[in-house]
């Protein structure tokens, strides 16, 4: 049957590849190259027991090799024929951890996300001089909310160390079941998908769209770049407490701020500007798992989904706009106007083809929402705590993608993009705007 794990070797498992998995595995290009949707994550942390530089490095070497026992994805690789997931022992495992654990003396995140390539394991960078590590996987084998477990198992095994070998039966017995399997997603190109799946690209397809227009349009590819905004722990506070009082949420909110943001950017570079937020939302997919699949909830794996999403976006009409929102993102797959929804990963060559075409949702930009960090990651672990931490997406030009989490009480938001597009500053003084719509709509400024 297909999505079943297969163990060819005694050391080797093997699954046909799912849905979007496919998607990052014609995605992730040349080995060394650049590449869109590379998943990058990074915590600052800090050991409260003093130990020594060199007791850190091994430290954090062993719980990367243990991790893979409660997480072997990050250990796969992509086959011709689908995925593949190793259970390195001896030798094969010393070069294995040479490949995968990096340590970067005179390097920082900034720099390995700005110059990064494909890689064919996912990575874990270690950063000694400020204390920081950085995750770079295959968007394939991970997701952001399985980005947040993944540090959670890390640091709990860090916290928690074993000398125990990984073996095969460690392995087999958490290897991830695929999300086609567990929410029955369609396949192929029968009428049953092309369908609703024609009908949401269609209605995210508008010319009218908001976009962030490029300084220098056909310039070639450069470095990666990301930012963000945290609101202080005060104003955190009086926003989460005004968005309540209104019925929004914090991602609802923040989006339609971000929208005016570059609806105003849009007038100002170009004369004119959309009116319309018309693009696809990443959601946590995880929340509409049978009861069957809870297990498999805090799985280092790629359980999201795609939700189409066609926003008027108006300072005029914040209030009303955000409300709304709040009730689509609230009912997600349950909400009317997500009919079809689970169908759009399965018409992935239909989607190429309006990118192919010069679709505006691609311009647009892509939305990613984490929650309450805490409430998925914990901050203290024995004597190891994370002290800060980001997410970000390789993006190519024209895309650029948008990111909300709250993390210790403060709302953070920022977005990734390729500086083909624009510089910093232009990425800086949106999320500055993006405050101040916030800020005003909600009478705070």
């Amino acid at each position: 049957m297909p999505f079943e794990w297969r163990q060819t070797s005694p050391t080797v498992f093997e699954n046909d590849r799912g849905t979007l998995e496919e998607l990052y595995y014609y995605t992730q290009g040349e080995f060394g190259k650049p590449a869109p949707f590379i998943l990058f994550t990074t915590v600052k942390f800090r050991n409260h027991h003093g130990l020594s530089p060199d007791h850190i490095e091994t430290s954090l070497r062993d719980a990367w090799s243990q991790t893979r026992k409660k997480q072997p994805q990050i250990a796969s690789r992509h086959g011709e024929a689908g995925k593949v997931i190793e259970v390195f022992q001896g030798q094969g495992l010393d070069d294995w951890l040479s490949e995968t654990f990096v340590v970067c003396r005179e390097t920082t995140p900034d720099d390995i996300f700005r110059d990064s390539g494909s890689r064919r394991y996912p990575t874990l960078f270690y950063f000694p001089a400020t204390g920081e590590l950085t995750l770079q996987i295959n968007h394939g084998w991970v997701d952001g909310r399985g980005a947040l477990f993944f540090w959670d198992t890390f640091f709990s095994i860090l916290a928690n160390p074993s000398d125990d070998p990984v073996t095969p039966e460690d392995i087999k017995d958490n290897l991830p079941v695929t999300m086609d399997t567990i929410l029955n997603l369609p396949r192929g190109d029968s009428p049953e998908v092309l369908g609703p799946a024609r009908k949401i690209l269609e209605r995210i397809s508008t010319d009218n769209a908001i976009f962030t227009p490029s300084d220098n349009p056909g310039t070639p590819l450069q470095g990666f770049f990301r930012r963000q905004r945290n609101l202080s722990p005060q104003v955190s506070s009086k926003v989460i407490a005004a968005l309540k009082k209104r019925g929004m949420t914090v991602t609802a909110a923040l989006q339609v701020a971000f929208g005016i943001a570059v609806q105003e950017y849009q007038r100002e570079k170009t004369g004119k500007a959309g009116d319309v937020w018309a693009s696809c939302a990443n959601i946590d997919a995880r929340r509409f798992f049978p009861e069957e699949y809870f297990a498999q909830l805090k799985r280092v794996a790629c359980y999201y989904t795609l939700l189409p999403l066609y926003v008027p976006i108006s300072a005029e009409t914040f209030d009303k706009t955000a409300i709304k929102l709040s009730d689509y993102y609230r009912k997600a797959l349950n909400h009317p106007d997500a009919e079809g929804a689970l169908c759009v990963p399965a018409a992935m060559p239909l989607y190429m083809q309006k990118v192919a075409e010069g679709a505006a949702f691609l311009r647009t930009p892509l939305l990613t929402s984490l929650g309450i960090l805490e409430d998925f990651m914990a901050h203290r672990f024995g004597s190891w705590e994370i002290e800060d931490f980001w997410l970000a997406n390789t993006v190519m030009p024209p895309s650029v993608q948008f990111f909300i989490w709250t993390l210790r009480c403060q709302i953070v938001f920022g977005g990734s993009w390729n500086e083909a597009m624009f510089r910093a500053d232009v990425m800086e003084g949106l999320l500055e705007r993006t405050e101040e719509v916030l800020l005003k709509a909600l009478q705070l400024k």
